[in-house]
């Protein structure tokens, strides 16, 4: 048994320089309504986040919790969340999640997050986008806090909150080495080139083998 990560479709998750950040610092998440990603806590971040006007939060994305996010957002006048849940073309969800500032991963304490790294993962890497996440042994065997992402502890809106104001609050800190050192990874690790030699050069190690 061997592991090759999944990566992303670089013909649609790609930096485009020509895609302007919004005025307001904007956390994206993007993703199933599911139990398993942790969209409420992302909904209870954004909650403790209200009194700051120099945040806000896109939310992309559809599924059975769906009512539940939108009864949310509504109880509780989340007024600094925008809601997508149509259909969105590949290139425009490119345009939006790079329009924003920080992507976010999941956070739900789950069993299969223990275990799984996301699609939205590798594609918020090939984005180049810092990238916030839920530590889980899975995200440290491509994941380095720090370094490629921000981890936060599963089942915690209030560390995930203080992670968005740390990068809403240090520029440098997520554009200069998060957003650079995330790309890099995916190129390294995950492009589809990458996977192809990693693929490859097991392949070739196997005819190697079975010749010896």
């Amino acid at each position: 048994m061997v592991r090759v990560w999944t990566g992303a479709d670089d013909a649609v998750f790609h930096p485009d320089p020509t895609v302007e950040k919004r005025k307001i610092f904007t956390a994206v998440f993007r993703g199933g309504f599911l139990p398993a990603t942790g969209i409420e806590h992302v909904l209870s971040a954004a909650r403790l986040l209200l009194d700051r006007s120099d945040i806000r939060f896109l939310v992309i994305g559809r599924g059975m919790l769906e009512n539940d996010v939108r009864s949310r957002i509504e109880k509780e006048h989340l007024s600094n969340v925008e809601l997508i849940t149509s259909f969105v073309p590949d290139d425009e969800l490119r345009r939006l999640m790079l329009s924003c500032h920080v992507a976010l991963g999941q956070f739900a304490s789950h069993e299969r997050m223990e275990r799984t790294i996301q699609n939205k993962t590798f594609e918020a890497l090939a984005l180049g986008l810092p990238y916030i996440t839920r530590d889980s042994p899975s995200n440290r065997e491509l994941l380095t806090d720090r370094e490629t992402c921000l981890f936060v502890p599963p089942d915690d809106p209030e560390a995930l909150a203080q992670a968005i104001i740390s990068l809403k609050d240090h520029e440098e800190m997520r554009r200069e080495h998060l957003g650079n050192a995330a790309w890099k990874l995916y190129e390294a690790e995950a492009s589809p080139q990458a996977i192809g030699r990693r693929i490859m050069y097991l392949l070739l190690s196997l005819v190697v083998r079975r010749a010896s």
